[in-house]
């Protein structure tokens, strides 16, 4: 299967179970090469994620969330992000209020430091106000109380962008980051 075969069969069928059989060819599979870490569907998968670059949209959002958590899985065994920053671009463009959490977990849980110093932190906005994320984040606080615990510093990191942001506005990272 090639990276266009993929991405064209799970637009005819974006399902779960679509979305699991397809996985297969990109999920990270760890191997070594030598003494090093590395992932037998590394190329594949960056394959995937350039494929979508020009076409990527709202109905392929399953299929770039699953390419973020293998790249993720990835990163955190190998210590390579080749394509985290780009999926981190897909995410923060399709602007899912949902997608903060798994963006805010790459950035600041990253094992590796280097990871969390290249994602920047207004990606974590999805293209909305810190405010508004603030807002979001709360809510789902009080409602999986749980969240808490696994983000305990998620608030004041919000909070300290919103004093201390990075660029003026949103419209200005967007146009840096594309």
């Amino acid at each position: 299967m090639t990276a266009p075969e993929l991405i064209a069969t799970y637009r005819k069928s974006p399902t779960e179970q679509t979305l699991l059989g397809l996985a297969t060819h990109f999920r990270f599979e760890p191997i070594l090469k030598g003494t090093i870490p590395a992932d037998l569907n590394f190329e594949f998968r960056t394959g995937v994620v350039n494929e979508l670059l020009d076409s990527f949209s709202l109905y392929d959002v399953k299929l770039i969330r699953s390419l973020f958590q293998e790249e993720v899985n990835c990163d955190r065994a190998t210590w390579g992000h080749g394509n985290l920053y780009q999926l981190c671009f897909y995410l923060y463009s399709l602007g899912q209020l949902e997608d903060v959490f798994i963006l805010y977990d790459a950035k600041y849980n990253a094992p590796n430091m280097d990871t969390g110093i290249m994602l920047d932190r207004q990606a974590i906005t999805v293209g909305h106000e810190v405010e508004e994320i603030i807002t979001y984040v709360e809510s789902r606080f009080n409602e999986y109380p749980i969240l808490i615990n696994k983000y305990p510093n998620m608030l004041a990191d919000l909070k300290d962008l919103q004093l201390n942001p990075d660029y003026a506005s949103i419209a200005t990272y967007s146009q840096f980051i594309k």
